[in-house]
């Protein structure tokens, strides 16, 4: 319901949770896996959650997920110190996890290097942007074709593009 998705998101937001690095990434990964599956993805809502009886109770506009838990793992991203890649990773595979075009925002900003120019983070962010990419695939072919064909990105980055480039449905 709404109620417990708000829950959930202040759980997230907690300080218990926040002060213990392994309940913050467990809440954070398995939170937006949820609501990608609950509320994001067009197939799962309808068939693993019962919309058919009670009808869909949140979807990728609704406002916990726009106005809190989007904004949140992006200030927690941003808020990482750049030698903390381990936290960067977490919060980068946490708004990959949605499939939201609003958190995939947040990765494009990973991807060009903030808070971090390390590859890894990077790296990962890109192969984040599947789910995103494939909804909206127009929207993203660009941006992975871009650090593919830059010679100067790191390897490891490049690497990635080239692995999210089918779910952009390159002609």
């Amino acid at each position: 319901t709404k109620e417990l998705l708000k829950e959930l998101t202040d759980l997230l937001k907690h300080q218990a949770v926040q002060g213990n690095r392994n309940m913050a990434s467990t809440v954070a990964l398995t939170l937006t896996h949820l609501v990608h599956k609950a509320c994001i993805d067009e197939t799962s809502s309808v068939y693993d959650f019962p919309a058919k009886a009670y009808g869909r109770f949140c979807d990728q506009k609704s406002p916990v997920i726009t106005r809190e838990l989007i904004p949140f793992l992006a200030e927690k991203l941003a808020a990482a110190e750049e030698t903390d890649i381990n936290k960067m990773i977490t919060y980068i595979n946490a708004l990959g996890n949605l499939g939201h075009d609003g958190a995939a925002l947040h990765l494009l900003r990973a991807i060009e290097g903030r808070p971090s120019r390390h590859p890894h983070p990077r790296s990962v962010a890109v192969y984040q942007l599947v789910k995103a990419a494939n909804t909206n695939p127009a929207l993203y072919r660009p941006v992975i074709m871009a650090l593919i064909e830059n010679v100067a990105e790191a390897e490891e980055v490049r690497m990635a593009a080239i692995t999210v480039l089918p779910y952009t449905r390159p002609h």
